[in-house]
């Protein structure tokens, strides 16, 4: 396996610290790792992702880790390398990991998977007309806000490149300080990875519109584990009851799901496995 730098989290959070080698396969205990797609800073997903994480912890009895990754495509790169045994992924890596690289669809949240414009508070463009000559951030290519942002534009008959920069950015924190920027006019991003930032992040911001409502992200099962092991973990994850939503997605109760329930974005599966497929072609 190739050596990746990603988020290592204990159960002690002043203990977050990125690490230079990828998660043992064979482990001395027994051990869960959860990876968590970079939608926030490593230091974010953290603080979001621990009442799940110790949840977890608790129901199944074993040591609980947690993990990101640098970027999507890193993300990704760690679901096919089987670097986790859970993993909570949007709905197009989801179905990605599940039809190429054997991961089971295990609970889906109750926040659907809404893209939405994001402007700075006060600003009221026209949309879609205001956007032209304007410049929108989004996370990486792949990522699904940005697959569907590009729809949208095209949709709209907004050319990128020529009439609406598109500029690619790590994650949502990111995001928010290109958009505090005067020449950046919005964000894309979820609804729900908007409702996991800070109160102070969101309150100089306001959501300009729903560019699409797509099927909710949710959390897959490696195929590595054991048919028992995959059966508890999916009891434990549609028990968790954290303590109120408000449309974040690392506090939303869960709910059963099949690859079915992630139909409606096959597209974009498409379009992620073909950047995926295009990136490793130019590093090989």
């Amino acid at each position: 396996m190739s050596v990746r730098r990603r988020l290592l989290a204990g159960t002690a959070l002043a203990s977050v610290a990125l690490l230079a080698t990828a998660a043992p396969r064979v482990r001395p205990s027994p051990s869960l790792r959860l990876g968590i797609v970079p939608y926030l800073s490593a230091r974010q997903i953290v603080v979001a992702f621990e009442p799940l994480r110790a949840h977890l912890a608790q129901a199944l009895g074993l040591s609980v880790t947690t993990y990101t990754a640098p970027s999507f495509r890193a993300f990704a790169r760690a679901l096919d390398d089987g670097d986790y045994d859970l993993a909570f992924a949007p709905p197009h890596l989801s179905r990605l990991a599940a039809q190429d690289w054997g991961w089971r669809p295990l609970a889906r949240t109750q926040v659907p998977a809404q893209v939405m414009l994001v402007q700075r508070a006060g600003d009221v463009p026209p949309l879609p007309a205001g956007l032209r000559g304007g410049r929108v951030v989004v996370v990486d290519s792949i990522s699904l806000a940005a697959l569907a942002c590009a729809d949208w534009l095209a949709s709209s008959g907004l050319r990128t490149g020529s009439e609406v920069a598109l500029d690619y950015l790590s994650d949502a924190p990111s995001l928010m300080l290109a958009l505090s920027r005067p020449e950046v006019t919005a964000m894309a991003l979820m609804s729900g990875h908007y409702a996991d930032l800070a109160p102070d992040a969101r309150a100089w911001t306001q959501p300009a519109t729903v560019i699409a409502s797509l099927p909710a992200p949710g959390y897959i099962g490696s195929p590595q584990l054991s048919p028992q092991l995959r059966a508890a973990l999916a009891e434990a994850l549609l028990a968790f009851a954290p303590d109120g939503s408000g449309g974040s997605l690392s506090r939303s109760r869960l709910l059963a799901t099949t690859l079915a329930d992630t139909a409606a974005v096959e597209r974009f599966t498409q379009l992620a496995r073909d950047g995926l497929s295009q990136r490793g072609r130019r590093n090989a």
